[in-house]
């Protein structure tokens, strides 16, 4: 448009040209020489002009393009950053997990050993209270021996089951064992007023 827009200019110049040449006594030919180089003067101004504001947006474009480029960058960067410290932060906490959980391994281990320890020794009282009982049954009548052995029966039929509950004792976890050491106790006690019985009726 704005090159439509010269040569127009220069076309009018021509004529204006022409007009002022009749005026002032020049030949039609010079006038038009001149009129000539004046539109192709006109010309090559836009042509430059143009070209320099060509030139002038590509600049701008790369200098944008420039600046976006390094924006992504340091962007980038930034968040190769964070995922790294995030990363050493999931590792170090990996590290305590760890370090706590064989903490916790350890605890439960000697733990149980100490109720394993406990339920085995209820269960050496009870063959020490049984072995009394049955040298207290070698002096005692056959009908008093008869019934003895028959409580016996019973306490042995009991006392495998305290042994097979803590035989089981690796089954259970750390949160039944206050359960499972009164149930120990429990039948434990149990058994020792039936051996105790058994003797008093020699």
């Amino acid at each position: 448009m704005n090159k439509l827009l010269k040569v127009a200019a220069s076309t009018a110049a021509v004529g204006s040209a022409l007009a002022f040449a009749v005026a002032c006594d020049k030949s039609p030919a010079d006038t038009q020489q001149e009129a000539a180089e004046e539109q192709k003067a006109a010309v090559q101004n836009y042509e430059e002009t143009r070209a320099e504001a060509n030139k002038e947006a590509n600049a701008a474009q790369r200098e944008a393009n420039e600046k976006a480029l390094e924006a992504q960058q340091e962007a980038n960067a930034k968040i190769g950053e964070a995922r790294e410290e995030v990363a050493a932060e999931g590792a170090e906490a990996n590290v305590k997990i760890n370090e706590a959980q064989r903490t916790a391994a350890v605890d439960i281990a000697k733990a149980r050993a100490d109720m394993r320890t406990w339920s085995n020794e209820k269960l050496s009282d009870i063959d020490e209270e049984i072995d009394k009982a049955r040298a207290d049954a070698v002096k005692a009548s056959a009908a008093e021996k008869a019934r003895f052995e028959a409580v016996m029966k019973d306490v042995a039929v009991q006392r495998e089951e305290v042994r097979e509950e803590i035989a089981a004792l690796d089954k259970r976890t750390a949160a039944e064992w206050d359960t499972f050491k009164t149930r120990v106790e429990e039948r434990v006690e149990k058994l020792r007023d039936r051996v105790g019985d058994a003797r008093e009726a020699l």
